[in-house]
């Protein structure tokens, strides 16, 4: 089916979306669900400082050049920085899954914001090893739908992490 469509290349763009799903999920829920659970617990200043965290976002710059040129060759060039961040992001996120009721409690902001920091600074270093992979997974003539995969991956996780979770922790759903 994957060489009709797409030149042999919707394996490869679905890959993308996935990858860009995990991003898209980590961003919902943190700009958006987690504000409502925190809510009830800190201040609106305090749940503002928590906007530090997505800054390794905005410093990907300084890093790219190092995850473009930097990498394992037997792994892959792009892998080298993809899964090692995945675990690293995946197993904080399950560690907090059991913590971030009881930090929540305790007013524990700043231990909060170090584990987000964390977890978007894995993410802004998969971002960038996958930007550069969805600039040479495809084929030429499919080159312009990486960028698309991009939104439809961070479409699918912002929805899955804010409305589908929302509508699922309602009362009157």
């Amino acid at each position: 089916m994957s060489q009709k469509y797409f030149n042999g290349d919707l394996s490869k763009l679905l890959s993308l979306v996935v990858l860009y799903i995990t991003q898209g999920v980590s961003f919902g829920f943190f700009l958006s669900t987690l504000p409502i659970m925190m809510k009830k617990h800190f201040t609106y200043t305090q749940i503002g400082y928590l906007s530090m965290s997505t800054y390794p976002f905005n410093v990907k710059f300084l890093v790219s050049f190092i995850v473009d040129t930097k990498y394992i060759k037997a792994i892959g060039r792009r892998r080298t920085w993809i899964i090692p961040n995945q675990i690293l992001a995946g197993m904080s996120m399950i560690y907090l899954a059991y913590r971030i009721d009881e930090y929540i409690a305790e007013g524990a902001i700043w231990t909060l914001t170090a584990w987000f920091t964390l977890i978007f600074g894995c993410l802004a270093l998969q971002d960038i090893a996958v930007d550069g992979w969805a600039l040479t997974i495809a084929k030429k003539e499919n080159a312009q739908y990486a960028a698309s995969s991009q939104s439809i991956g961070h479409s699918i996780g912002i929805f899955i992490s804010t409305t589908l979770y929302l509508a699922l922790s309602s009362l009157d759903f």
